[in-house]
């Protein structure tokens, strides 16, 4: 539960700390062609190296720290124990689950990013933490598959980098990858997902 708490006081530090002091501009095309970006690479039949998913994430994100530290990257501070991995263990579990996220044959596809409202003293004011994404497949023949897809993925505007909560259909991608609360209330990839994502992070690194 310590080393939990302590991920979880680094990766807030690290988002609060460049947003506390003055709102940043929000950029939608350059939010959207990160999340499009990141749509294509899954459909890439390559690993995903640690350094895309800096790129993508931004480094020690929550469920990345989780995943490194399940995997002895990482101490219960944050500090690393051994080399950086080649490949990202985050993304690479994503990866796995690609099919899950794309209709298959002849599609249209569309982008949108907006930024929530927040209340503040009766007053609605635009966020300035988040943003989300929307990438719609919408199915043009074969009526008698499913009709269209739509993943909602989060954008943190400071950082300018994708972060969970993702959607797919309204699902919870982290809960579909295998992540959930232990009997210590930790957030921990289950045993089954990470057995199986040790199995292809060996596949992949020989």
């Amino acid at each position: 539960m310590k080393m939990y708490k302590k991920i979880v006081m680094i990766i807030a530090v690290m988002i609060l700390g460049t947003t506390i002091m003055a709102k940043e501009r929000y950029e939608s095309a350059a939010s959207i062609d990160l999340a499009r970006n990141f749509m294509d690479r899954l459909q890439v039949q390559q690993p995903i190296t640690y350094e895309e998913e800096c790129f993508y994430f931004g480094e020690l994100t929550l469920y990345s720290a989780i995943l490194l530290s399940q995997f002895g990257y990482i101490d219960e501070s944050g500090k690393w124990l051994r080399d950086k991995p080649e490949y990202s263990l985050l993304c690479e579990l994503i990866r796995l689950h690609a099919s899950d996220y794309f209709l298959h044959g002849k599609k249209t596809e569309y982008f949108f990013a907006s930024i929530p409202k927040i209340k503040i003293n009766k007053k609605l004011e635009d966020g300035i933490f988040n943003a989300f994404i929307a990438y719609v497949q919408e199915r043009s023949d074969y009526s008698y598959l499913q009709a269209s897809k739509t993943i909602i993925i989060t954008y943190r505007i400071p950082q300018k980098k994708l972060d969970f909560p993702i959607l797919i259909d309204g699902e919870s991608l982290a809960s579909q990858l295998g992540f959930s609360l232990n009997k210590d209330k930790r957030i921990v990839l289950n045993e089954n997902a990470f057995s199986i994502l040790k199995k292809h992070l060996m596949k992949i690194s020989n």
